[in-house]
């Protein structure tokens, strides 16, 4: 019995020791990572850019993302708006670091995640232009290390997710925190795995594809990635300010928020396993800028901008929904745009909301922060945006902001 006893009490000395240790990690993780949301009734703005002949539109738009934030408790919203090439609107709502109450501002520059590839795209195009590059090569062409699948896979197909490259599957990948010393070696995340379909059968979107692409742009250019797009792609469109993150100046806390949980900090994330897919940083008025002189034929020629935001079709000519770094929308039939104006004006948000009108765009999102850049092409409006939140409970923030375009839209449309 004593023996039993000794026993029981040698368990629990070691049991609850552990107990108390998985406790404290748990309270100090909360600490970490949990907040309470701020207050939203209070929320700070700041302005760069309100052209006076869209005060009404703008006006509306304040009105519309404040009540948004205060819905869904996003942290911060930032977004701008041009038309015709002439910034229109630039503004940044909330804080940045909700601990801090650090305010965003026009200037904060936040994770633009997938809207990295419509750049990487354009840096393609340059090189196409040059005549550097085909369209049509066998990716190993440009990078010869890249081994070589049992289907042969080009650079269109990469470039329009057909090329049956595999996307992030684990959270591993997701969250990444180890640093890659460059592009080249961020592709030995993938290069060994098989294709998941033979090319042209199958549209499956693939952020690693677009690291291929950036290895491509490397090689074909003969210099670094983030060199060649801040030079070819971006200077045209005076937009140098987008590029690679860096850990260690960036004051922007990203956030996840999923249902009616708190706001949950996301830990460091190391972007090098992504430049080219998901990983540069920028403000919205930049991603406005570069989107403008790319539509406007200042990056590229028209007819090579027409080639890259074309539909790609399947073998089979099925339409993938992909341009060449570029998502398509088709403008709906007048019966369908009414239906979903009335939807929208009743404050329901649709997961096409892009579809209202003819537009390229793409969305970004990652662990704690989304963004978006949308061109209308008949109005030559280009809208761009970046929050600091993502998760289950703030899914409608991407809807939120093409939605409100509805009112510049209809200004643009009397003014002709």
């Amino acid at each position: 019995m004593k023996k039993r006893r000794y026993r029981q009490f040698i368990l629990a000395g070691l049991v609850l020791p552990m107990l108390v240790l998985v406790a404290g990690m748990w309270w100090l993780h909360r600490a970490m990572y949990h907040i309470v949301p701020a207050d939203m009734e209070q929320i700070p703005s700041r302005c760069a850019v309100a052209a006076s002949d869209f005060h009404h539109e703008i006006e509306q738009g304040r009105r519309f993302i404040k009540k948004f934030m205060r819905e869904h408790h996003a942290p911060s919203m930032s977004l701008a708006v041009a038309w015709k090439g002439r910034m229109i609107w630039s503004e940044a709502f909330g804080y940045i670091n909700l601990e801090q109450r650090i305010p965003a501002t026009p200037e904060t520059r936040y994770r633009i995640n997938s809207v990295s590839k419509p750049i990487t795209a354009a840096a393609l195009a340059k090189l196409l232009e040059a005549g550097d590059i085909g369209l049509d090569d066998p990716v190993q062409r440009y990078v010869p290390d890249f081994p070589i699948k049992f289907y042969p896979i080009t650079l269109r197909q990469v470039a329009s997710h057909t090329a049956g490259i595999r996307h992030y599957r684990s959270d591993e990948e997701v969250l990444n925190t180890r640093h890659f010393s460059s592009i080249a070696e961020s592709l030995e995340v993938f290069a060994q795995d098989s294709l998941l379909f033979r090319p042209g059968s199958q549209v499956k979107y693939s952020s690693f594809g677009y690291n291929l692409l950036g290895r491509v742009v490397e090689n074909a250019s003969g210099k670094e990635f983030t060199e060649f797009i801040r030079e070819a792609v971006l200077a045209p469109a005076h937009a140098q300010g987008i590029g690679i993150e860096k850990n260690d100046t960036s004051q922007v806390r990203y956030y996840e928020r999923n249902g009616v949980n708190p706001l949950t900090i996301v830990p460091p994330i190391d972007q090098s396993i992504k430049y080219p897919s998901g990983g540069l940083v920028g403000t919205p008025a930049e991603l406005v800028a570069f989107g403008s002189a790319y539509w406007q034929g200042k990056i590229v020629s028209p007819a090579t901008v027409a080639l890259f935001t074309r539909m790609q079709l399947l073998n089979s000519g099925e339409e993938t929904g992909f341009g060449l770094g570029w998502e398509l929308s088709r403008t709906p039939s007048a019966a369908k745009r009414l239906l979903m104006e009335t939807i929208a004006a009743l404050g329901i948000y649709l997961p096409h909301a892009t579809g209202f009108y003819d537009s390229i765009y793409h969305r970004g999102g990652s662990k704690g922060s989304i963004s978006g850049l949308v061109i209308y092409k008949n109005y030559d409006l280009v809208l761009a945006f970046a929050s600091n939140i993502n998760g289950e409970g703030a899914r409608p923030s991407w809807k939120l902001p093409t939605l409100m375009m509805e009112q510049f839209i209809r200004h643009v449309e009397s003014a002709k």
